[in-house]
């Protein structure tokens, strides 16, 4: 498919205005989506940090276990390798905390998920 090209510098004010309104939304919602993507990788990074944190020592300590973005309840680690990890918007999944953990693994996540986003 051929596209025309046109000189926007022959196009009416009306024209050029509405051209500029339809840049800045698209604008605004590349910038929505990038702080969106921002928000998910720093869940990513939060969730690795406390899988990291997670040793057979931790096994029966007391923990806060989150029920809404405010309010958590006392709990404690019944088992230290398969954890449930929160991944947005009321997702969650099993995994196991010595994989992630693991330097190999570590390695695949930060190159498949953080450097993917700007790390």
């Amino acid at each position: 498919m051929a596209t025309q090209q046109i000189d926007i510098a022959q196009l009416p004010i009306e024209q050029l205005n509405q051209l500029a309104k339809q840049l800045d939304q698209e604008i605004e919602l590349f910038s929505s989506s990038m702080n969106q993507l921002k928000h998910a990788q720093n869940k990513f990074v939060e969730s690795q940090e406390s899988l990291n944190k997670i040793s057979p020592e931790s096994l029966s300590k007391d923990i806060l276990v989150p029920l809404t973005g405010s309010i958590y309840v006392p709990g404690q680690l019944s088992d230290v390798q398969n954890v449930m990890v929160d991944i947005g918007t009321g997702y969650y999944v099993d995994m196991v905390s010595l994989c992630i953990s693991c330097t190999k693994c570590n390695g695949v996540y930060r190159d498949r998920i953080l450097c993917r986003y700007g790390c």
